[in-house]
């Protein structure tokens, strides 16, 4: 509070002493005391506590933001408001006046910072007072202000601002002057407040409008400000004013000013001023700017938002500037400065008008008379004659190259290498026969020349016209297109008289300046005639060239080497006379044209200046020569440019000068590339606004072209000569040569040492070092050719990073291990990491995110926020969430963690990662536990990584605290946690520890759990074996003999081995195995002892390569462990699980990339070669079909494997015939003749052969493999397809089909509910070329009979066990990935453990177990003999209830798709039963069940009679599922078509769905006669039959069921034949409900093409047929005539979309396509909204009539539409458009869709029948 006190008196006196002062001061008018005054005052600014502004209190910001006036109005702002008003009316000089517009500008700065509001108020009372004052301007005498009274009331206030008067004189200048210099620039405050914003462009334009020279001066500087700042005025009304005051402005000062004057009074520039005032100069040697300078700031400012203008301000605008352009004279009178920026505005103006403008005409023809009167004038002849060149040239040329001829065109380097890489054949079109501008241009230069050469004395301005003229050829050769002729500029007579007038002028004048310009002309020449056109100059006048570019060495060299100029003599003698070839200024001119000349033209000489030039020691012409000496050695790119190389690179680089050094660094990139013939010469578009008009273009760097260029590098010491510049005093030399860096590594090799010279930057002093160096170093780092499809995973590693990032790492080390070393290193590498990765790191990024954990865990706050960020930032770049980053590198990063934990700080330092890396949190449903939290979910999902590394860790320091710690993170107790997780601690301690350092760690584990050691490796000792074998790649031998260790512990327990020794016999059993390694007989021991376990080691290794939480490097060690795993079992353990191992492989074989497979060639290589000759017979087909991706990918590495199996092994020979061929590679010749000699592949065959050849894919067609019966379906297709004769035989020559046909439709059948496209597509196929033939004739009774003897009345039955192996044995094989093959294998243990199916007398035989082992095939046996050992469970859940389901089901979200359905259903009547034999035996087929519906679909009838007979409790939520299913089917079409867009899938679902209740029903149904038949049989006494409760319950259930229900639902789902047998049953029991269902049964009798059975149901009907009821006679009787016309009665008196329908099919079916045409136009034209119904019936129509016009359209109105006749029309269409992808998509299609619906038909045994129709189709 004191001081606070102190403080406000401090300031009182201070303005008090200032109030004193300040009067008297500015009143005396003594400059250089005001000048001081107002020093001190800034001074104060600068250092403001509350002198000139209170800082806002929260209680004046809560006033404020009530609307409080009172804001800031306190004795601080009343001296602000004070001085602003006495500073306002200082006048004096130009320092004066800008020291004072400073000051104010600092003091409202400095109160917008401090307080807003009071900054606002002060804008408003200036801009008042300048609003006001202004009117003075306009005829007012006189206008007084009350200064700021806004902020001060001048009745209460002690400190009163004055008042303001303006009267008619200077002094309103300048007043109005301070106040719009101040206003403007403050814009960047008040951009964002409009209205204030406008008020000031209204002050400033109105200035500027009637205010005198200086008052016009600072308007148009406050213009300049405002538009650098806030744009143009934002309302049109103020930009119309602006714009007519600039005009006007423009106008005034272009027509009165004189050539090249400086009008108006002279007002120094404010930069100027403040330049001059820091250096104590005087006035009168300002460098001082007239108004034409600043009138010309702004027209070039405004020239930037010309394209912001709307057309009419655009066009008001461009009539101003007519004045100006339209009498040539004026434009000549203009100054310089003022005259580009018009000629570029009026340019873009008249550029930018289109040809419907009114001021079209009216500009073209300004600008063309002005470039016929001006073009002398640079300015013309540069921007306005390039574009009337420009624009001739483009309607002239023919039509540009296609893309792909120009990149086989540049795809190779020229050997001219021209300004263009293109090289042309035909000869170049001149210019001057094209355009009539350009014509006109040189006809005016020749004249010029002419002139020139009588002359000698031409105007400067006139020399650089033609400068101007001559260089457009350069801008048009950059801006045309790229077209198949070359042009040629400027014509030879040209050149010449050029070279003439050259000469003529350049040896008679003395003018250092125009010889200057001269040369500069004389580079144009050598530019545009060498370097822009393609024909080659004459060597002639290249020579004259040169030598008067090197007249000032001619005389030092007498002989001139290779240089010969016309008038050689002439030459001698000007050497010797003329003064100016010793002036430093012309030498450096001289540099360009010996550099850009081709390299014929006197190679010799040019190398001699350039020697003598940089032998001079001439600073300006040193640093010249360095800018051109890459052009230099791109055109001397022989010998001659090798060795000059070396000659100016050591003079310049040991030069004393910095420019110079600086020069030659910055030319190191393009000296790389034009040393090694890789470059192509490339013009700036803007060369006007460069320092040289080129650029190198290399072909390697800038388009990444590099398979054609060889491997031929830069030398590494050349490179290092420029390195050598890295320690340069000068921070821009270093940067330059840093910024090299990527060229250096494109084009040369970097040793270790120059890469340790860059990376020492990182702690030079200058941040700009430092910098560039970060920015350049991604291109050492980061993987420069990574395939975008590449996972992101991959171990690519780049050398020359893991030296870059072994040095981050060893700098961060030192910061962790100093922590007063300085912190500029670490900042410096994260600098560098921030650009690193923003690019691919590929195997560097594990190392990049180490480190950056590292920096993380620093003590300096910067370090760790900016680390915090680049992780995000790697994140983003590769695409992944920070939980992903952290998982695919947890091994590495979990090692970091454990090093990086203090005692006290576990929980803080992982709780600081886990919030870093935004670890999702998890809940555990009912608890409240630490692993809610975000800390519990991130170690808990770490520990597998983290705990072993933390546990050595703790065993070496003893600090068991560190893991008392973690543990009570997670909430469990220390000992659990370690007995829980040894088996990881295990392992890391086999792969990465000594025996000793294992032995301290096993000590200490005993030690903290209590429990011996050996006890706790008895437990879970499959998970210490699995995690054991991740290993058995990397780190084979340490592995192996902990396998035999444990094996040897395992004996001795089993042998009741003493324990008492403890941890000694341990050590001696670990020595023991050691020494005996590599013995034989310890081999079979460890392979005795996983055998058992073999199994097991499968799953976890299927676990660790299908899940997408394993590491890329952990999947790689898997699958490396794996093949090692295979050789080291060896035949005798890897046949007997050979289908696990094969699916194992086949889950590898997903891992898309390129490491993977070369490992899987491995794998599959050990596989094959370790499997019995009995086994690989059995296995051979199935392997080869998988393979064939692999194969195709890897032919070198899988030949010999496969070269041995197919050609070699004598069992396989006979297979090969049903093998698909191999890739044709000559490393395959050998196998594909063999598969050739035995495969019989027949074309035109008769049907004999064809017979035997059909019966051999027939038993493929079964096979369980999904990629076995794709091979066989492309075997059968190509078999009807070439042999089409002899299956019409098949199928025409006798009353029946022959059976092999038969079957073939059955199993065709069977596998339209494939979900597999490719499957469902080759069916389709087949049916198609077998032909539907009538379902008559394809089966007998014999092939339809149901036996009795398959429904099993229980499932203790033999039978039952039998078929339930089987079923769960093809499930098994069946598996595409192995998680469906573990499911299997665990069904099978249980249930053969459950029934007892062993061996007869092995130890849990039963006997009905027994017999049914001799009854299973020997391949069943096999799969099952080594699951009797096997230890499968199933997983237990994570806690979570598991959610109760619906009932029903079927229509609940549970039931997306039939398989989601059937599975779900399927479990909850499993969670029915009550018995338990029926409990356990279905329970362990869940799994199975879940994953495949084909058992799912096997199992549904035993479980459903399980549950109706021992669960009557139950019956009422089958029923509900079973009506809930038929239910769905009696919904109409169109309701599901708006519930569900995908209305085919859905239609199918409910197909499948109701047939699979049919299936089950009919099961059952069958099961009650058989189970009353064995109970009548069973039955003692001639009394009625009773049946028993379980018979009675199902009979119960079966008769809840009405059978007109099932008869609907029959007749729904196209099921005839079953709705016929359900309504016959429900009419036999209801008679009298004959005459309701009459209709229904006529419908059966349609759709069965019983007419017999029409007739008969039209003869039982006593009263007169509806029409409805006529047309299904008239159409089952064939009278489709009389049915039409039943039609068209209907459509008169009823008109629904159905009775159109009939009526458009019967049209149809008559073969009357016009009528259906006809029809459907006039319905639709009058019912629209019957389109989506009917269009399908046009299209059909359209096509069938060939009006292919009419059919594109009409698809357009149902593309997506699934009928028969939309999709043949797709494919016609197709067809006739020749577009083949959308033929092949469309005929897919069509299939895919009349597949879909043969899926359900299928599922009965009356399937071919029911399916005729879609067969047909």
């Amino acid at each position: 509070m004191t001081e606070h006190i102190s403080d406000t008196s401090q300031n009182t006196a201070l303005r008090d002493k200032f109030v004193s002062v300040v009067g008297p001061v500015f009143d005396g008018g003594d400059e250089e005391n005001v000048l001081t005054l107002l020093t001190s005052l800034a001074n104060v600014c600068c250092n403001d506590a509350g002198l000139l502004v209170k800082p806002l209190d929260d209680d004046t910001i809560k006033k404020d933001s009530a609307g409080s006036d009172s804001a800031g109005k306190d004795k601080a702002s009343e001296f602000t408001c004070w001085l602003l008003a006495e500073l306002m009316t200082v006048h004096g000089s130009l320092l004066v006046c800008q020291a004072n517009v400073d000051l104010q500008v600092t003091i409202m700065r400095l109160l917008d910072s401090r307080n807003p509001r009071l900054f606002l108020l002060i804008v408003k009372d200036y801009l008042r007072i300048g609003l006001e004052g202004k009117e003075v301007l306009f005829g007012y005498q006189s206008v007084s202000v009350q200064s700021f009274a806004s902020v001060v009331d001048p009745d209460t206030a002690q400190l009163k601002p004055k008042t303001i008067r303006f009267d008619d004189n200077s002094q309103v200048d300048d007043l109005l002057s301070i106040i719009i210099l101040v206003l403007s620039q403050l814009g960047d405050l008040l951009h964002h407040f409009g209205p204030l914003l406008d008020d000031i462009w209204l002050l400033v334009i109105s200035c500027l409008e009637g205010g005198d020279t200086n008052l016009k001066m600072s308007a148009l500087i406050g213009i300049n400000h405002l538009m650098d700042t806030c744009g143009l005025p934002v309302t049109v009304e103020r930009i119309d004013y602006f714009m007519q005051c600039i005009g006007g402005t423009v106008l005034l000062h272009a027509t009165s000013a004189e050539p090249h004057s400086t009008t108006g009074v002279t007002v120094a520039s404010p930069t100027v001023m403040q330049q001059h005032s820091s250096s104590g100069g005087t006035d009168t040697s300002l460098n001082e700017r007239t108004i034409t300078d600043a009138l010309a700031g702004v027209v070039l400012n405004l020239k930037e938002h010309i394209p912001e203008l709307i057309p009419f301000l655009q066009e008001e605008f461009l009539v101003t500037l007519y004045r100006i352009f339209s009498p040539s004279s004026v434009l000549e009178k203009i100054p310089v400065m003022l005259r580009r920026p018009l000629v570029e505005c009026f340019f873009l103006l008249v550029d930018s008008l289109s040809t419907a403008s009114p001021h079209f005409t009216q500009a073209t023809t300004v600008f063309e008379a002005c470039v016929s009167h001006s073009i002398h004038i640079p300015e013309v002849g540069s921007l306005l004659l390039r574009k009337l060149v420009l624009d001739e040239l483009v309607d002239a040329l023919p039509t540009p190259v296609t893309s792909t001829l120009k990149l086989e065109i540049t795809a190779s380097l020229p050997k001219k290498r021209k300004y263009s890489d293109t090289e042309y054949s035909v000869p170049p079109v001149s210019v001057t026969n094209i355009s009539k501008w350009w014509k006109m241009a040189i006809q005016k230069l020749n004249a010029l020349f002419a002139d020139w050469s009588e002359s000698s004395n031409p105007p400067l301005e006139q020399i650089e016209a033609v400068n101007a003229i001559i260089s457009n050829s350069g801008w048009l050769s950059a801006h045309i297109p790229s077209f198949q002729v070359s042009l040629k500029f400027l014509p030879e007579a040209g050149l010449i008289a050029a070279t003439d007038a050259l000469t003529t002028v350049m040896t008679s004048t003395e003018d250092i300046c125009k010889i200057i310009e001269m040369m500069k002309l004389l580079v144009t020449l050598g530019w545009s005639s060498c370097i822009v056109e393609p024909d080659e100059v004459k060597s002639s006048l290249c020579h004259s060239w040169l030598a008067l570019a090197t007249l000032p060495w001619m005389a030092a060299e007498v002989t001139w080497m290779d240089l010969k100029p016309i008038n050689s003599r002439n030459f001698a003698q000007w050497s010797t006379r003329i003064k100016w070839i010793n002036d430093p200024r012309v030498r450096t001119q001289c540099v360009a044209v010996v550099a850009l000349l081709p390299d014929s033209i006197a190679p010799r000489w040019r190398c001699h200046v350039v020697r003598s030039l940089i032998n001079e020691h001439q600073p300006q012409v040193m640093v010249e020569v360095a800018a051109w000496f890459p052009m230099m050695i791109h055109q001397l790119h022989g010998a001659n440019g090798q060795h000059l190389f070396g000659e100016v690179t050591g003079v310049a680089l040991h030069s004393s000068d910095t420019a110079t050094v600086l020069a030659v660094a910055r030319c190191f990139r393009p000296l790389l590339c034009a040393l090694l013939n890789l470059t192509s010469i490339k013009s700036l578009r803007n060369n006007e606004d460069s320092e040289k008009p080129y650029t190198l273009h290399c072909q390697v760097c800038n388009e990444g072209i590099s398979s054609h260029l060889g491997t031929q590098g830069v030398d590494s010491t050349l490179v290092s000569r420029f390195l050598g510049l890295l320690g340069h005093p000068q921070a821009s030399v270093i940067v330059a040569v840093v910024e090299a860096l990527p060229t250096i590594l494109t084009h040369s090799i970097l040793t270790s040492h120059m890469i340790s010279q860059y990376l020492a930057l990182l702690t030079h002093q200058d941040k700009a070092v430092v910098s560039a160096l970060c920015e350049q170093l991604p291109a050492l780092v980061c993987i420069k050719e990574q395939n975008p499809s590449q996972d992101s995973k991959s171990l690519i590693m780049s050398r020359d990073g893991e030296i870059v990032i072994s040095h981050f790492s060893e700098l961060v080390k030192k910061s962790e291990n100093d922590r007063a070393a300085s912190a500029q290193p670490v900042i410096a590498v994260l600098e560098a990491l921030k650009h690193i990765v923003r690019f691919p790191l590929g195997g560097l990024t594990g190392g990049v995110l180490v480190l950056l954990l590292r920096c993380l865990f620093l003590k300096m706050r910067t370090a760790s926020s900016s680390a915090h960020l680049i992780i995000h930032s790697l994140a983003k770049t590769l695409d992944l969430s920070l939980k992903d980053l952290f998982a695919r590198h947890r091994q590495a990063l979990s090692q970091v963690l454990a090093a990086a934990v203090c005692q006290g700080e576990v929980a803080g330092l992982l709780s600081h990662v886990a919030d870093v890396f935004k670890w999702p949190e998890i809940s555990v449903a009912g608890k409240r536990s630490p692993l809610n939290t975000r800390l519990g979910a991130f170690i808990s999902s770490q520990l597998h990584y983290l705990l072993p590394a933390l546990v050595v860790r703790a065993a070496k320091e003893s600090k068991p605290c560190l893991l008392q710690e973690l543990a009570s993170c997670l909430g469990y107790r220390l000992r659990d946690i370690l007995i829980d997780h040894f088996q990881h601690i295990l392992a890391h301690l086999v792969f990465h520890h000594s025996e000793e350092e294992q032995e301290v760690v096993l000590d200490f584990i005993a030690a903290t759990t209590e429990i011996q050691i050996h006890n706790i490796r008895r437990c879970s000792v499959q998970n210490q074996v699995n995690e054991l074998v991740l290993g058995l790649h990397d780190h084979k031998s340490a592995v192996l003999c902990e396998f035999h260790h444990m094996r040897t512990i395992d004996t001795s327990f089993t042998s009741s081995a003493s324990i008492s020794s403890g941890h000694a016999s341990s050590r001696n059993f670990r020595k023991k195995s050691i020494s005996e390694l590599s013995d034989a007989t310890c081999q079979e021991e460890i392979c005795e002892y996983l055998a058992p376990r073999l199994l097991g080691i499968l799953g976890f290794l299927d676990s660790k390569l299908v899940s997408s939480s394993t590491m890329f490097k952990e999947k790689r060690s898997g699958l490396w462990s794996l093949n090692d795993l295979l050789a080291l079992m060896g035949k005798k353990y890897i046949s007997p699980v050979s289908r696990k191992v094969l699916a194992s492989l086949k889950t590898a074989l997903k891992l898309k990339d390129d490491e993977f497979y070369d490992i899987s060639c491995h794998a599959w290589t050990t596989f094959l070669l370790n499997l019995d000759e009995c086994t690989l017979e059995s296995l051979v087909e199935e392997v080869v079909v998988v393979i064939m991706p692999l194969i195709q990918k890897r032919p070198e590495q899988m030949e010999p494997v496969l070269t041995h199996v197919l050609v070699e092994t004598p069992s396989v020979k006979p297979l090969l015939g049903n093998l698909p061929l191999l890739p044709m590679v000559e490393g395959f010749a050998r196998i594909n003749e063999a598969i050739m000699e035995k495969q019989s592949r027949i074309v035109g065959g008769n049907f004999e052969e064809v017979l035997q050849h059909l019966s051999g894919i027939l038993r493929n067609l079964n096979h369980e493999s999904v990629d076995v019966r794709l091979l066989a379906l492309g075997q059968l297709r190509h078999t009807l397809h070439h042999n089409q004769a002899a299956v019409h035989h098949l199928t025409t020559a006798s009353d029946y089909v022959h059976p092999t046909v038969s079957e073939l439709f059955s199993a065709l059948l069977g596998q339209c509910r494939e979900v597999d496209d490719d499957v469902q597509v080759l069916v389709a196929e087949c049916l198609g070329l077998l032909g539907a033939i009538d379902p008559s004739r394809l089966y007998s009774y014999s092939n339809i009979k149901e036996e009795l003897n398959e429904i099993h009345l229980n499932i203790e039955h033999e039978a039952f066990i039998i078929q339930l192996i089987t079923e769960l044995g093809r499930a098994f094989l069946a598996a595409t990935d192995a998680s469906t093959q573990t499911c299997a294998s665990y069904a099978l243990q249980e249930i053969t453990r459950l029934y007892g199916i062993r061996e007869s007398g092995s130890e849990e035989a039963t006997a009905v177990g027994s017999r049914a082992w001799e009854k299973l095939r020997y391949h069943l046996q096999e799969i099952i003999r080594p699951l009797l050992t096997s230890k499968y469970t199933v997983a237990t859940g994570s806690g979570r209830p598991t959610p109760a389901l619906p009932s029903p089901i079927f229509g609940s979200p549970h039931a997306a798709s039939f398989h989601l359905w059937l599975t779900c259903w399927e479990c909850s009547l499993v969670d029915m039963l009550k018995g338990e034999r029926a409990s356990q035996v279905f329970s362990v087929c869940k799994p199975i069940l879940r994953r495949d519906t084909t058992t799912a679909m096997y199992l549904l009838p035993f479980i459903l009679v399980c549950v109706l007979c021992e669960a009557q409790q139950f019956h009422s939520h089958v029923l509900d599922e079973v009506f809930a299913v038929m239910n769905h089917m009696q919904e109409k079409e169109d309701d599901s078509k708006k519930e569900d867009s995908s209305a085919v899938l859905s239609s199918e679902f409910r197909q499948l769905a109701v047939q699979t209740v049919f299936s089950a029903l009919d099961y059952i149904s069958k099961w009650t006669q058989k189970q009353r038949q064995a109970e009548n049989l069973g039955k003692k006494g001639r009394g009625a039959f009773v049946p028993s409760t379980e018979l009675q319950q199902v009979l119960s259930f079966l008769e809840n069921i009405p059978a007109d229900i099932l008869a609907q639902t029959s007749f729904k789902t196209q099921a005839y034949s079953r709705a016929l047998l359900h309504i016959e049953a429900f009419l036999k029991d209801n008679s009298s409900q004959l005459k309701e269902h009459l209709h229904f049964l006529q419908c059966i009798y349609v759709s069965l093409d019983e007419p017999d059975g029409v007739a008969g149901v039209a003869a039982i009907r006593r009263e007169d047929p509806s029409l409805e009821e006529q047309v299904i006679q008239h159409e089952a009787t064939g009278q489709l005539q009389d049915a039409l016309g039943c039609y068209e009665r209907l459509c008169v008196s009823q008109g629904t979309e159905a009775v159109y329908k009939g009526l458009l099919e019967c049209y149809i079916s008559l073969d009357q396509p016009h009528s259906v045409f006809n029809i459907t136009q006039g319905l639709l034209s009058t019912r629209p909204e019957l389109e989506p119904a009917l269009n399908k019936y046009r299209v059909e129509a359209a096509w069938r009539l060939s009006k292919w016009d009419e059919l594109d359209n009409f698809l357009k109105a149902s593309p997506e539409e699934p009928s028969w006749g939309v999709g043949v029309g797709q494919v016609l269409r197709a067809l006739r458009a020749r577009d083949q992808p959308a033929y092949l998509a469309n005929l897919k299609h069509i299939r895919t869709h009349y597949i879909s619906m043969l899926s359900a038909a299928s599922m009965e045994k009356w399937a071919y029948q029911r399916a005729y129709p879609y067969i047909l189709r």
